[in-house]
């Protein structure tokens, strides 16, 4: 993979942060890990803490916040540091309904604006509505490569096939073999 401009990653609960510091602390500290302007933090400070939505906890440590605000907190940063690419692991696990539509509200305005968003989930339905394309990957390996909706179908499908043959093996009382699902 080749990256020509800003490569952000928000993955792994709060990686990069300082327990010590408080939400407000670890945005700037972030976003000059990331490459932003120390005024340029400052501007979007406020854009960052709304995103995260942590409320008066933006003024606590760190080490106060459960890993779902941690995440949260991370991807407001990497969110607002204007990437080329971004790439989300399950950043929309966390977080209640409201939130979720929040960060999926951004990540259409961030897609919207030209920033390539590699985004894993286990979510098929955020697959479907939100990726044009998708890659399945088992055990390491492409399986599948191609429109978001086909790929989810064969991923649908190869699990429903793996679940019928455990629940065959069931009946027959042979558990013997280990399946790995995709």
């Amino acid at each position: 993979v080749e990256v020509n401009g800003r490569l952000v990653a928000s993955y792994g609960l709060g990686a990069g942060f300082d327990v010590e510091f408080t939400g407000r602390e670890n945005i700037i500290l972030n976003g000059l890990i990331l490459g932003m302007e120390y005024r340029e933090i400052l501007e979007r400070i406020d854009a960052i803490a709304s995103l995260a939505d942590l409320g008066p906890f933006m003024e606590h440590p760190n080490k106060t916040y459960s890993s779902g605000m941690r995440s949260r907190l991370g991807f407001a940063v990497a969110a607002n540091v204007e990437p080329d690419v971004l790439i989300l692991d399950e950043v929309l696990a966390v977080g209640d309904a409201v939130y979720k539509q929040t960060a999926l509200q951004k990540m259409y305005e961030l897609r919207d604006s030209g920033t390539t968003i590699l985004f894993v989930s286990h979510s098929m339905e955020t697959v479907k509505e939100f990726c044009t394309e998708a890659i399945l990957l088992h055990e390491g390996r492409v399986l599948e490569f191609g429109e978001s909706t086909e790929v989810v179908d064969r991923y649908e499908a190869l699990v429903s096939e793996a679940r019928e043959q455990k629940r065959r093996q069931r009946a027959d009382g042979d558990l013997s073999s280990d399946i790995a699902a995709p």
